[in-house]
């Protein structure tokens, strides 16, 4: 198996505007979002929404909540997602 570096997790997360889009209505939302609430709120399909919420799981991004149905919310803990948060507030995304 080859070993991923920075750049390619950066890009995993990255990969779309979709995966920023998951990203500012999860910070939006304020507390933990369902799917279809994601859906609702970016115009996304079901499928794409399932499989850029398993990458953010991945990467520590996001984190699901026991819920059901499920929630998902962001990882505020996360240093990477802070870094992420701070840029796009200060590029006026958030």
């Amino acid at each position: 198996m080859r070993k991923r570096g920075p750049k390619a997790v950066a890009e995993e997360i990255l990969r779309t505007y979709h995966h920023l889009r998951i990203v500012r209505a999860l910070a939006q939302a304020g507390d933990a979002s369902t799917k279809y609430s994601l859906q609702k709120s970016t115009g996304i399909n079901p499928r794409q929404i399932a499989r850029i919420i398993n990458v953010l799981k991945k990467h520590g991004l996001v984190v699901e909540v026991g819920y059901s149905p499920k929630r998902y919310r962001l990882n505020r803990d996360n240093i990477h997602l802070q870094r992420l948060l701070g840029l796009l507030e200060g590029l006026g995304y958030l």
